[in-house]
């Protein structure tokens, strides 16, 4: 990605020729110590090219052969192969507006995110929690982890007052990368209230995600935890290494469903789960759509 920085160097001594994304310097083949070895090829820091195309760039016919890391420098590396997923957790209130539960309140209702579908690419969510994978590097990265503003309306639906965005609530992963499987478990943890109400109830939410690559470019994955019944929660697995961006809805709760209303925020996480699958099997694969209406998807099962 351009010419070695000036006034860079190493001791002779220890001999270090490793840098950016854990290439090796080569000043074999030229001298000019402007040459890059990749696992699969050669780097021309000079030329900005690389010397050949990725010898494996017939697994990815979406991608130019002679891109770098997907053009996703920052979080990756070289393509060697190997799956990228993208997990998506979110809560958001299906109706327009819910009252004010509060009769001391300035509003007189708040407003919701007004869906009654899931849709991984959407805006409107009470919180969102996202993460990447990238079992080609060992590598996870938090992408998201928000609480949305909350907005308070008068009995005409007029916009009275707003908060802040706030923090989502927790998120930690562990990794188990070995010679021969790649695992990684995400904990995702929502604690988010309304602070536009004093003594409000938290949205809460502990769940437990466990992702497993297969040789056949399945996955398998696992679901466990706890959340309120209300309001709607739903989980996206997006393989982002096929052109076409699989979407894979692996979790979906919706209050209207469950016969739930705003009075399930209180207490904490009523509705328990564990469960597990391979992306292509039934439970998954009747939902691959980024956009899926609550009719045509029943909840994810609870625990017996």
């Amino acid at each position: 990605f351009g010419m070695m920085m000036s006034g860079r160097y190493w001791s002779s001594e220890s001999g270090y020729r490793f840098g950016f994304n854990g290439t090796e310097q080569d000043d074999e083949i030229s001298g000019t110590t402007n040459y890059a070895s990749f696992e699969y090829r050669v780097y021309n820091s000079n030329l900005g090219r690389f010397l050949s195309v990725d010898p494996l760039a017939h697994f990815y016919p979406y991608s130019t052969p002679y891109a770098f890391a997907e053009n996703d420098v920052v979080r990756a590396i070289d393509l060697e192969g190997l799956e990228k997923y993208k997990v998506t957790f979110r809560s958001f209130i299906p109706q327009a507006y819910i009252d004010n539960p509060s009769p001391l309140g300035e509003s007189r209702s708040f407003r919701g995110d007004n869906r009654y579908y899931y849709d991984v690419y959407s805006k409107s969510f009470r919180t969102e929690q996202k993460v990447s994978v990238d079992f080609d590097r060992g590598n996870v990265d938090l992408l998201s982890n928000i609480a949305s503003a909350s907005i308070g309306l008068n009995r005409n639906g007029e916009v009275i007052e707003t908060s802040e965005i706030d923090k989502a609530g927790i998120v930690k992963v562990s990794k188990g990368f070995d010679e021969n499987s790649e695992a990684v478990s995400f904990y995702f943890n929502i604690d988010a209230k309304n602070k536009l109400v004093s003594f409000a109830p938290h949205i809460n939410a502990d769940m437990v995600i466990t992702l497993v690559p297969q040789k056949d470019g399945s996955f398998n994955y696992s679901v466990s935890g706890t959340a309120d019944g209300f309001p709607a929660y739903e989980i996206f697995v997006t393989d982002i290494t096929d052109g076409a961006k699989l979407n894979y809805l692996i979790f979906n709760q919706n209050p209207i469903e469950a016969g739930k209303s705003p009075w399930a925020l209180s207490g904490k996480g009523e509705m328990e789960y564990d469960y597990n699958a391979n992306s292509k099997s039934e439970q998954t694969g009747s939902k691959k759509d980024a956009v899926i209406s609550f009719e045509n998807v029943e909840n994810s099962p609870q625990k017996e």
